[in-house]
């Protein structure tokens, strides 16, 4: 996933974080966001509940490293996600109050155009309240955040402008909740072909996932011209 460095430096990515935070806020799993030196520039509610902290100066500005009972792992795992984009695994987490409990983590690195890595995002579960499906819940929660934060960087581009009349089209009914087959029905075309133009707009937009093109579509208020 390729964020623009320089809509970075413009104050989008820190905008497309404020729009996204609600949808953070509301997520169950503890998710943070490290700036390249490891420390904290953002962590939900989850977080703070799970490590029992209440106090932002608790976590923001901290390593990330110093909420696990095993810092140079933790050191590690950066490392190893800053080298592959990501890494999932088991490890333990250290609460306020020094007490240490297991966590379900999944590291994700934000690359630039150049594949010079921006920022790190982790989202933990508790393996004790949650046993099934972490990994892929992780991976999950993590690709659906890259795709939120693209949207946003997308909204205040110019990419909208390279896709074609129908490519429109479909990211329009699309976001409306309409099928593959409710389209195709539309405009007397096959589903297969609604699926190509979706793809093709996705790539060209830079979203790779369904909840991040609604986002976008919902962002760019294209939901209003057409019903």
């Amino acid at each position: 996933m390729k964020i623009n460095l320089e809509k970075i430096r413009n104050g989008y990515f820190k905008e497309a974080l404020n729009i996204r935070q609600k949808a953070l806020e509301l997520s169950m799993s503890g998710i943070v966001f490290a700036d390249l030196s490891g420390k904290v520039i953002y962590a939900n509610k989850a977080f703070f509940e799970m490590w029992g902290y209440t106090d932002n100066k608790e976590v923001l500005g901290i390593p990330i490293a110093l909420f696990l009972q095993n810092e140079e792992l933790a050191w590690k795992v950066l490392w190893e996600a800053n080298r592959t984009g990501n890494w999932s695994g088991v490890m333990k987490g250290k609460r306020a109050d020094g007490s240490l409990f297991d966590v379900q983590a999944s590291i994700c690195m934000f690359s630039g155009e150049n594949d010079e890595p921006v920022c790190h995002m982790a989202s933990f579960s508790d393996t004790g309240q949650q046993q099934q499906n972490d990994i892929g819940s992780r991976q999950q929660d993590c690709n659906q955040i890259q795709d939120f934060i693209m949207a946003s960087l997308a909204v205040n581009s110019d990419k909208f402008k390279t896709l074609t009349v129908r490519e429109r089209e479909v990211l329009i009914l699309t976001g409306q909740g309409h099928t593959s087959r409710q389209i195709a029905s539309k405009f007397s075309i096959s589903p297969r072909t609604v699926e190509t133009h979706r793809f093709n707009l996705m790539q060209k937009l830079d979203i790779h996932t369904h909840a991040g093109l609604i986002s976008y579509a919902v962002q760019k208020k294209l939901l209003l011209l057409e019903k």
